[in-house]
């Protein structure tokens, strides 16, 4: 079976949510902060380091020009740094921890780290199988940390399950999901956390405008609309684009 490549919604919203914790200026100062802590550049090691140790890239590894590259008492304290990050912004996926990993030492973000994959806002799970390896006693010492934390982490994230049984056909499952759409969503609304939506990130063209209008903002209105049109072919009123710099500003200083 061929796999489908291509991106869902679902990832896109979550790509786009992580870009902008990325461009946030709180996310921005803990970076500033956590890199002058461990001796590593203000805005990250150069793109030609990156490059040079691209072909031996390991995860969660540094790169070997690190001052500490091979202190592991001082990459654990970093971790937990970064840690501390991760779960501050909901970025539990192991895919994202690898992404801002990288960032922390490179200042840019590569999807190519990824493995060519983002999170969805849903997750397929084999809850037996995790239940086995969770409680199985022969296991308990070399995983029960490690895993059980990784297991907790993604139960916060996607903390609502669908059980499907082995014989349901992808019909019944649409069924199922249309009849319990409102019993879903009243779940759903359980656990979410307003300040932390994800679903609510723009599209990508709309973040690229927002993006261009509030890098110039020092421009007078009138001319940056002229920009917009002249780079994106969208006709935007000098004061929208107010509107927007002042938005934007607000939505850095609050991601």
């Amino acid at each position: 079976m061929v796999k489908d490549t291509s991106k869902t919604q679902g990832e896109r919203k979550f790509q786009y949510y992580f870009e902008d914790v990325i461009s946030s200026k709180e996310f921005q100062e803990q970076m500033e902060n956590l890199r002058e802590k461990f001796n590593v550049p203000k805005n990250g090691f150069p793109s030609s380091v990156q490059e040079q140790s691209i072909d031996d890239i390991e995860p969660f590894l540094p790169p070997k020009i690190w001052v500490h590259y091979s202190n592991s008492k001082k990459l654990s304290t970093l971790w937990k740094g970064l840690d501390k990050i991760a779960v501050k912004y909901n970025l539990y996926e192991t895919i994202f921890e690898f992404m801002l990993f990288e960032y922390y030492f490179f200042g840019r973000l590569d999807y190519s780290l990824s493995f060519g994959e983002v999170p969805d806002l849903c997750l397929v799970r084999d809850l037996v199988f995790e239940t086995t390896v969770l409680e199985d006693p022969r296991r308990v010492e070399s995983i029960s940390s490690n895993i059980k934390e990784m297991y907790e982490r993604s139960t916060a994230q996607y903390p609502i399950a669908l059980c499907i049984s082995p014989y349901a056909s992808f019909n019944d499952i649409l069924a199922f999901l249309k009849k319990n759409r409102l019993g879903i969503v009243a779940k759903q609304k359980k656990y979410a956390v307003s300040e932390k939506s994800i679903g609510n990130h723009r599209n990508r063209i709309t973040k690229e405008v927002y993006n261009f209008i509030y890098k110039n903002r020092h421009l007078p209105r009138r001319e940056i609309s002229e920009l917009v049109e002249e780079k994106f072919g969208k006709n935007i009123d000098p004061m929208y684009a107010r509107k927007i710099i002042s938005n934007e500003k607000k939505k850095r200083e609050q991601v």
